[in-house]
């Protein structure tokens, strides 16, 4: 029996997903190089249990997004900035989050801080839990992406979490990089983290509110109604 015509819209799902393991894949090799070659050993188990919580949560959030919101997932996998200055804003926040990982593994090396392994294990946790966060964002804003822009039908979002805060998903994303030097065991690369992507994250916050007010139909109102950005009634 002849077997049946891959149709092209199956042939770009093949593809994409291809590509989404390629990533998470090459992802993962960064995170061990920035890591595991700074530390100086490969015995390096709050390393190991980093990867190892991330893994675990992409063999979960990727199966769940690609099958039931792809098109969300597609917007999640956008990386290109059309507005030069979220351009720079990524650049630096980059660089902020890969120095601060190596800071972490060095810290491994030298001995610096000697944090004990259930606080490692709970930054871990905090971090799992953060990530679930984004991909309920995700759910339930499919506009949601990585790339600041306005798309076609795009709308307001109020419902879930954009009921309390505006930026929902950037108050997670601060969550997860103030558990990440927890779950690598550094308290040295602690001050990073939490004193540095506040500041970032509020200049890119500013830029893309600037954006969609102009862009967006709704998104003022929207503003005048929900005041806090990331944090109910405080930020």
């Amino acid at each position: 029996m002849p077997a049946k015509p891959v149709s092209k819209k199956q042939q770009e799902e093949k593809i994409n997903l291809d590509k989404i393991i390629l990533r998470i894949l090459i992802g993962l090799i960064i995170y061990g190089a920035l890591l595991f070659l700074p530390a100086g050993t490969i015995y390096y188990l709050p390393g190991w249990m980093f990867i190892g919580t991330i893994t675990l949560c992409y063999l979960f959030i990727m199966p769940f997004m690609y099958f039931k919101h792809p098109d969300a997932l597609k917007r999640r996998l956008k990386q290109r900035e059309k507005e030069k200055e979220q351009r720079v804003i990524i650049a630096i926040m980059a660089l902020a989050a890969f120095s601060g990982i190596v800071l972490c593994g060095l810290d491994y090396r030298w001995g610096w801080s000697q944090m004990p392994i259930y606080i490692v294990a709970l930054g871990n946790v905090l971090m799992g839990l953060s990530m679930l966060g984004i991909t309920w964002v995700n759910v339930v804003n499919e506009f949601a992406g990585r790339t600041i822009e306005v798309v076609d039908k795009q709308t307001v979002i109020s419902i879930g979490p954009y009921a309390w805060v505006r930026h929902p998903m950037y108050g997670f994303y601060l969550l997860l990089l103030t558990a990440l030097p927890i779950a690598l065991g550094s308290y040295w690369a602690f001050p990073l983290f939490v004193l540095i992507f506040p500041i970032i994250f509020h200049f890119r916050m500013i830029n893309e509110e600037k954006l969609l007010a102009r862009e967006l139909e709704g998104y003022s109102e929207y503003c005048r109604k929900v005041r806090s950005r990331i944090v109910p009634f405080i930020w």
